[in-house]
């Protein structure tokens, strides 16, 4: 098969205030619509908003400190348009599922592996300007 592309791209995700932002209002969002629906109080509303804080530490970890084992800390794509994840643990070729999402100013990087799946949130400002632009030329060439 020949090269699609004539250099290898290689990201490495800077931690970010943006991920940050969107991982607080996503779960600050989901807290307050479960406060407005439920009637009372109590024990199971504590439970729920126990389970949200645990959520929110998990994709704070998993997301900005890269601190769990499945984080991926870099992303790469070579000139064949294949993807590798490297996390704490190892390095994974991965296929990259149809359902992730670009914008103007995120990529959200589904991937498959062996493993399971691996969501990566990219930003310009975690992988830089050239490099982000770099990945949506990319992505929209496969």
């Amino acid at each position: 098969m020949p090269p699609i592309f004539s250099t290898t791209l290689y990201l490495a995700l800077k931690p970010d205030k943006s991920i940050i932002f969107i991982i607080t209002i996503i779960h600050f969002i989901v807290s307050l619509v479960i406060a407005m629906v439920m009637d009372k109080g109590g024990v199971w509303l504590g439970i729920i908003f126990f389970s949200i804080g645990i959520s929110y530490l998990y994709f704070m970890r998993l997301h900005v400190t890269l601190s769990l084992k499945k984080s991926v800390s870099r992303v790469s794509m070579n000139t064949l348009g294949e993807f590798f994840i490297i996390s704490k643990t190892k390095k994974m070729k991965v296929t990259l599922l149809k359902n992730s999402f670009s914008s103007q100013h995120l990529l959200i990087l589904n991937f498959l592996s062996d493993n399971g799946k691996h969501p990566v949130l990219i930003t310009k400002s975690r992988v830089g300007n050239n490099n982000f632009r770099a990945l949506k030329v990319r992505l929209r060439t496969l």
